[in-house]
């Protein structure tokens, strides 16, 4: 074995190190938003196969059941053990580090630009950061589908052999119910199989057909589960794509920035960040250029792909840039209704980070296969993995900052507000033997630095609540009071909060149920007069202190808002 060659195979292991280097800190954190929702379903669901067969989301727009029962499997297996938790997107990225890795393997990528590929999917900020929050395992989960998916369907054109085409056909399903985006990346995969020209025609057209009837029968099912099933889109889709489109674009400087806002060595984040885009600048140029004129001689497998009548990375390049861009198309309007995420702060950076996890993974692979039409593809392609590795070492403050920030400010509080509402849940039991009172309480200042999410409202508590009763409450904060979450058998008395109204004539949502789980959703109240029933807590010197007779003798003001 040459030096080379022993670089060559201990470079992806040494890739997948620096990431979990650069994850790590990450495990000493806390749940924080939708974690708290999937905590409080878990804890309720006995049966989670019904998310199969029901619509379970908190969101009537999404269906991904996949994600639903793996969310409950963790809980019944690690509690709030967050560390635990945490180590399930460890584990799923680095499955789909070992998948792109395979991928450009199958497609016949020299190893030295395909572990640029893997590198910069592994390891570059818009991919990392999404790995941070658990909430963003659907974006993790339906990667790795689609990266099987395609694995599969490759081997299924090389070799003639039905039982990879039945995996690919699986493969699409899964991904489909693992999050909405992978319809449209399948179904863009099962048409580039019809371009690979070198293969027969029936065998193309079997995959077209298998995969198209899979993912049909997929998107029409999500469309029978759901009450609305497109209304993630609005009204104006192809407006939304051009202002999500843009918005992905711009924002890809400020999320990177943002990964590495406080560099630990900032000569080291400059040197790497100025390969990596130098390297990325000449791949692209190379290609354009044709500075290595002829055919790439990719290793030849049986019934290769490769196009007989022109360079074979061409075309390859060219599909993996329409998959790219499909991903960044159809995942647009959702950039466009979440742009005020991407903030300063750690939560809007992990957060925002999954509208990249997709993407990144196609134009890691596009990389690799550009890298292989320049001279010297082994030198530049050896810096640009160090230029990489540089990079997400300083990423591991990203890392550290979210984990303190959960750790040390959002976990107080959630800790207090659950062991608030289980104190008043037992006081409210105890009432209710003589007279008919509600349980409903409000915490306040509780979202002042983050008026944007929903961290401490009815599923918080609820994911944290020791005491039964406590399932009986409806718990508020002054900007988020619309999601209420219980169990299905449970009656819930009406408190003075009106319904949404789902469409321009005002029809209201009523309750979704699955699984024994009841969702409830209400608008914010017109102000505290119209909660007589409610007790109020304010936080304060890191507790909270209850108000109730300063908000109902109007000592307090208490301004309630819509999210």
């Amino acid at each position: 074995m040459t030096f080379l060659q022993a670089i060559q195979r201990l470079l992806p292991f040494l890739v997948i190190a620096v990431f979990i280097g650069s994850f790590w800190p990450v495990r000493s954190g806390d749940f924080v938003i939708d974690d708290y929702v999937f905590l409080a379903q878990s804890r309720l669901i006995e049966a989670p196969l019904a998310a199969f067969w029901s619509s379970h989301f908190y969101e009537p727009i999404y269906f991904r059941p996949i994600g639903i029962v793996i969310w409950w499997l963790a809980t019944e297996a690690f509690g709030l053990d967050y560390a635990r938790h945490s180590m399930i997107n460890l584990g799923l990225h680095v499955i789909n580090i070992l998948l792109l890795h395979a991928l450009l393997a199958q497609l016949g990528v020299k190893p030295m630009a395909r572990l640029v590929g893997v590198a910069a999917f592994a390891l570059l900020p818009f991919t990392v950061a999404a790995t941070l929050w658990p909430s963003n395992r659907f974006d993790l989960l339906a990667v790795g589908f689609l990266l099987g998916l395609a694995i599969a369907v490759l081997r299924f054109l090389q070799t003639g052999r039905w039982p990879w085409l039945l995996l690919a056909a699986l493969l699409s399903i899964t991904a489909c119910l693992g999050k909405e985006i992978a319809f449209p990346v399948a179904t863009t995969i099962a048409c580039l199989g019809l371009a690979a020209r070198s293969i027969s025609w029936a065998r193309r057209m079997t995959v077209f057909a298998v995969l198209g009837f899979s993912i049909s029968l997929t998107f029409l099912y999500r469309h029978f589960m759901l009450a609305s099933p497109y209304a993630v889109g609005g009204n104006n889709l192809l407006g939304r794509m051009a202002s999500g489109v843009r918005t992905w674009f711009e924002s890809m400087p400020e999320l990177a920035r943002a990964a590495v806002i406080e560099p630990t060595i900032p000569a080291v984040s400059v040197v790497a960040w100025s390969v990596v885009l130098v390297v990325l600048t000449l791949a692209m140029i190379g290609v354009l250029a044709r500075w290595r004129p002829g055919r790439i001689k990719a290793r030849r497998l049986e019934g290769s792909l490769r196009d007989e009548q022109g360079p074979w990375h061409a075309h390859v390049l060219g599909a993996v840039m329409v998959v790219a861009g499909i991903t960044i198309l159809f995942q647009a309007p959702l950039t466009w209704n979440f742009r005020e995420m991407l903030s300063a702060d750690t939560l809007g950076t992990v957060t925002f980070a999954r509208f990249y996890y997709l993407p990144m993974a196609a134009l890691a692979a596009a990389l690799a296969i550009a890298l292989m039409r320049i001279r010297y593809v082994t030198t530049v392609s050896l810096a640009m993995v160090v230029a990489t590795m540089a990079l997400a070492i300083e990423q591991r403050d990203l890392a550290k900052r979210f984990a303190a920030w959960t750790d040390e400010e959002i976990r107080p509080m959630a800790v207090a507000a659950a062991e608030t509402v289980d104190q008043v849940s037992g006081e409210t039991l105890d009432r209710n033997v003589t007279e008919d009172q509600p349980c409903v309480v409000v915490l306040l200042d509780t979202q002042k630095d983050h008026p944007w999410f929903r961290m401490f409202s009815d599923v918080t508590v609820k994911a944290r609540a020791s005491h039964e009763p406590t399932w009986q409450c409806y718990v508020m904060t002054e900007t988020t009071p619309w999601l209420f979450i219980s169990p299905q058998d449970e009656p819930l008395p009406e408190v003075g909060l009106s319904k949404i109204a789902v469409d321009s004539i005002g029809t209201p949502l009523e309750d979704s149920m699955w699984g024994g789980v009841r969702y409830r959703y209400r608008q914010s109240p017109e102000g505290p007069r119209s909660l007589p029933e409610a007790r109020y807590f304010a936080w304060q010197d890191d507790r909270f202190i209850e108000v109730t007779d300063e908000v109902h003798g109007g000592a307090r003001t208490v301004e309630f808002h819509h999210w």
